[in-house]
């Protein structure tokens, strides 16, 4: 077979494998059969991708000769990478801080890891050594591949919630030295450093590498496919065309909109890839959109005003929150509150970077081809991100629980002040070490806002959150006596707590308590949120009246709310206590079927 003839073959299945694709990922499947596949596959779909992509990936490392001359040269950088990681979380301790976001990525993993089943566990009981039974589940919204990166980590090293804080970590570090090598390659190992540490002096970038959500992972994978451009644009090659398509499934899945990277990478290959390298194809190429599958699925499965938060689906986007959004964001990225956690001086330079690198590119004597080429394909990229953010109707950056949105602008917003600081090193005749003193002037200045919190700490969900785990890891420290009740319980399965909901404890009341009394529970330890106006609870945290609850802990969260955390144990006669067995067997309602 002629390369010409191959490369007819691999294209047009990849044609036919996208119609397909798009065909049964949007309508050619019943929503329940969708549900099913998202499941059951969506673990095995991200398995093969990454798998693809680490296997190309190889293709691409140095030799061991090259590998130590890049280690002589780079280490500088790895150990500030390093040491600024682990400054990072001294200075802002690692804490759950978006919920019920990363509770539920916590529990999607957990599911992971204990089933292979890409759902996110709402209401458990866990019963002796292990024996767990999930009593329902939702499909979560949010993308999967943290989730099955964070199930690696568990499988790893054994199953801990605190594995995300590693994974954020990792990535953490990833970003950092991947910035450092992008503005290496421009400008020098001094100015990459000096990169890396302006990307570090944002609080907003240290508040949550340290914490539990997805968008360091997104960054990650943003930086990684933006250097994969870099190298391709220089270099365009079959390889590194083949490299970033199968880096847009993982990026899909860190990130919803992370899917629109799609519309920059085709155009990128199609303008930048001579025409005998699409000889060089390979068979990976038409498999690619088959792995795009569980991102389309996802969409029509949550695809709904609950999921989005909306009175209406229509509400959801659209170009009215575009302009209000974008008007909320200037004081957003101007720092214009601490609680941003932005930098205002880093604002003002990459403004000023912005306009002197536009009028060096458009200037035909200081300007390579391949500059101006991935300065379009970047900023195609981040318009596109701040298009479909900006467009949702809880886009505005200022909210404590949307600030994460601004992460992946912050490296954008890092190099444009580092274009400033150079030109005025080489035209103005500053001196260039006033840099990297600058950004650590600015941690100094900017951490503490991480170190406190203060982008999240008035979400009244992380302030419920933190209240009931301090309280339960003093007083009832071992969950395996108790079953607790909340109307949120899915925030405490994935820290092994059985839990269940107030109106499933109503429906299924008998049951309950007959499961009290022969032991294979001690206690029901019941979270509820109490009107401060009327003194009951709000709905959906009524417990039937036969549970007399007796108060044990109340804390005011907000001016109309309080936390009221209250025990129900059932009373024993003499002859139960001393006939009640250590191993009691599960009752009919929660043993398998």
């Amino acid at each position: 077979m002629t390369d010409q003839r191959r490369a007819q073959i691999v294209i047009g299945s990849t044609l036919v494998l996208s119609s397909l694709a798009v065909y049964f990922g949007f309508w050619g499947l019943e929503r329940d059969r969708m549900e099913d596949l998202y499941r059951s596959g969506t673990w095995y779909f991200l398995l093969v991708a990454l798998l693809l992509w680490l296997q190309k990936l190889t293709t691409f490392m140095p030799t061991l000769e090259n590998a130590r001359a890049a280690w002589c040269r780079h280490w500088p950088a790895t150990a500030t990478a390093l040491l600024l990681v682990l400054l990072a979380f001294f200075a802002s301790p690692p804490d759950y801080r978006i919920l019920a976001d990363e509770t539920n990525l916590l529990g999607m993993a957990q599911a992971f890891y204990e089933e292979r089943s890409c759902h996110n566990p709402t209401q458990a009981l866990n019963f002796y050594h292990g024996i767990k039974r999930t009593i329902s589940s939702v499909v979560d919204m949010r993308p999967a591949f943290y989730p099955f990166l964070t199930a690696a980590a568990h499988a790893l090293t054994g199953y801990r919630p605190e594995n995300a804080f590693l994974v954020n970590a990792l990535a953490g570090f990833g970003i950092l030295f991947l910035l450092y090598l992008l503005v290496h390659y421009w400008y020098g190992r001094f100015w990459g450093i000096a990169a890396m540490l302006l990307l570090a002096s944002f609080p907003l970038f240290v508040l949550y590498m340290t914490s539990a959500g997805f968008e360091t992972v997104n960054l990650l994978f943003a930086m990684i496919l933006l250097s994969i451009a870099w190298r391709f644009i220089a270099r365009p090659q079959a390889g590194g065309a083949e490299l970033m398509f199968l880096t847009l499934p993982l990026l899909a899945q860190t990130r919803y909109e992370s899917v629109l990277a799609v519309f920059c990478v085709i155009p990128l290959v199609i303008i930048c890839l001579p025409k005998e390298e699409y000889d060089r194809l390979s068979w990976r190429t038409p498999l690619i959109p088959v792995l795009f599958l569980p991102v389309a699925w996802l969409r029509v499965i949550t695809y709904s005003q609950q999921a989005f938060q909306v009175e209406s689906i229509d509400q959801a986007f659209g170009l009215n929150h575009l302009w209000a959004n974008l008007r909320n964001a200037l004081p957003f990225f101007a720092g214009s509150e601490k609680a941003y956690g932005m930098v205002p001086l880093l604002a003002v330079m990459a403004i000023a970077g912005l306009i002197w690198l536009l009028s060096d590119l458009f200037s035909s004597r200081t300007a390579e081809r391949k500059f101006r080429v991935f300065a379009g394909f970047a900023a195609a990229f981040f318009a596109l991100h701040a298009a479909a953010r900006f467009a949702y109707f809880w886009g505005d950056l200022r909210l404590q629980y949307t600030s994460r949105l601004g992460v992946i602008f912050l490296p954008l917003l890092a190099c444009l002040s580092i274009y400033l600081l150079r030109q005025l090193a080489n035209v103005a005749g500053f001196s260039r070490n006033w840099a990297p003193l600058l950004a650590v002037l600015l941690m100094i200045n900017g951490w503490p806002v991480a170190g406190q919190n203060m982008a999240v700490r008035d979400i009244f969900y992380f302030r419920e959150f933190k209240t009931v785990r301090e309280f339960l890891q003093q007083h009832y420290p071992n969950p395996k006596g108790y079953i607790l009740v909340s109307d949120i319980s899915n925030l405490y399965l994935p820290f092994r707590y059985s839990a269940v909901s107030p109106s499933w404890v109503e429906l299924n009341s008998d049951e309950v308590a007959r499961s009290l009394e022969k032991g294979t529970w001690q206690r029901l330890l019941v979270v509820q949120k109490i009107n401060i106006a009327t003194g009951q609870p709000v709905a959906g945290s009524e417990m039937p009246a036969r549970f007399t609850l007796k108060p044990l802990y109340h804390s005011q969260l907000s001016p109309e709310k309080l936390i009221r955390i209250s025990v129900y144990e059932p009373q024993y006669n003499e002859m139960q206590k001393s006939n009640n067995p250590q191993i009691t067997p599960i009752p009919p309602i929660f043993a398998e079927d």
